[in-house]
């Protein structure tokens, strides 16, 4: 048996730069994509995300009709998060890794990516994110 790689990530949906929406797993399969809330998290992977490959409006729309959908599927959802946010969860109780050494910066997809889906969709009413003090 080898140990698993580090590259050992795993999500619901993944959004092409064209807008297309794939699903990968089941909503309510867990996935790996983001550190201490996988148990809770349902994850959605945008292809590109680089100075290199921006992301697009045509995955900004995506990512927004997905959410809505998903709220409507599931509507105990509580926050929306970007994954450079998840450590704002360390203490929340919705947080479960154990292993402090098990970190990454995540930058992803970028705050005004994530602030333009959440205003688009506020009436979902979202949670906020905790503050990182």
């Amino acid at each position: 048996m080898t140990d698993a790689s580090a590259l050992n990530v795993s999500a619901q949906f993944l959004i092409d730069q064209n807008g297309k929406i794939y699903r990968l797993l089941p909503e309510t399969t867990m996935a790996r994509h983001v550190i201490g809330l996988n148990h809770c998290a349902i994850g959605i992977e945008n292809v590109g995300g680089t100075t290199d490959m921006p992301l697009t409006k045509k995955q900004l729309k995506s990512n927004i009709k997905l959410v809505k959908y998903l709220k409507n599927q599931f509507p105990k959802i509580d926050y929306l998060i970007g994954h450079f946010e998840y450590t704002h969860f360390e203490d929340h109780p919705l947080w479960l890794e154990i292993d402090q050494g098990y970190r990454t910066e995540k930058t992803d997809p970028g705050k005004d990516f994530i602030e333009n889906i959440r205003l688009s969709t506020s009436f979902l009413n979202w949670e906020p994110v905790p503050d990182k003090s």
